[in-house]
């Protein structure tokens, strides 16, 4: 079964170019992890997205989890808490970096953070796998993951969330963290310094998806800022 699956992503791969990334389907996310392939590899949350891709290292996926939070305590009834918008809160989140090893996985790393705490505040935090990204961007062959993922208030409030950014070239991570507010000053927005001695395909890749979260009204970057990430 994993051979035939493989052999259909490699074909997937050699019709649509090497390192594009490819998400996987449910079912096959249920055939390729099933409960004791995710205990092996420490998945204990949901997983709700997973992203495969080939580069010169190899096989790649990305597995996205994300840790529901229940309504009542008695977890055999099923029932989800939820925001003020209908949606599941969730307050602890893990994305697992795997290396295709024969018949098994290396677990190259693995992305942890949970809802934040503010003034008494409930979070739900969660993956924006919309506009994660991985793609070969200074073209040597090896992929450049950019993970995108945010927390937002569960009583709706557009102006109190938090967005981060997490850039991987060579092995070295890089990361922009956004924290928003009502007022401007009381936005702050952290880069790290290694972003500016990133290649530009990669730095204009994060600019451009911050862009697109402000396109789309789920963050809101000060313009000093912003200019800081055009350098």
């Amino acid at each position: 079964m994993k051979y035939f699956f493989w052999s259909v992503l490699g074909l997937l791969a050699s019709i649509q170019g090497y390192g594009q990334a490819q998400s996987l389907q449910e079912e096959q996310i249920q055939k390729q992890f099933p409960a004791k392939v995710q205990k092996q590899l420490g998945i204990t949350y949901p997983i709700t997205k997973a992203y495969t891709y080939k580069d010169k290292e190899g096989t790649h996926v990305w597995v996205f989890t994300e840790n529901k939070l229940y309504e009542r305590a008695r977890r055999k009834e099923q029932t989800y808490k939820k925001n003020s918008e209908g949606e599941v809160i969730n307050d602890k989140i893990k994305a697992f970096h795997l290396l295709e090893k024969a018949d098994t996985y290396q677990v190259v790393r693995v992305v942890y953070d949970y809802s934040p705490k503010w003034e008494g505040t409930e979070f739900s935090i969660w993956f924006w796998t919309k506009f994660v990204s991985f793609t070969d961007l200074d073209q040597d062959g090896y992929v450049d993951p950019i993970i995108v993922y945010g927390a937002a208030p569960t009583d709706g409030d557009p102006d109190r969330g938090k967005v981060k950014l997490l850039a991987y070239h060579k092995g070295e991570k890089t990361a922009i963290r956004h924290q928003d507010d009502p007022s401007d000053e009381g936005r702050e927005t952290q880069i790290d310094a290694s972003y500016y001695t990133l290649p530009r395909p990669i730095r204009q890749k994060m600019f451009d998806t911050i862009n697109h979260l402000q396109e789309n009204q789920l963050t809101l970057f000060n313009p000093e800022d912003f200019k800081k990430l055009k350098r």
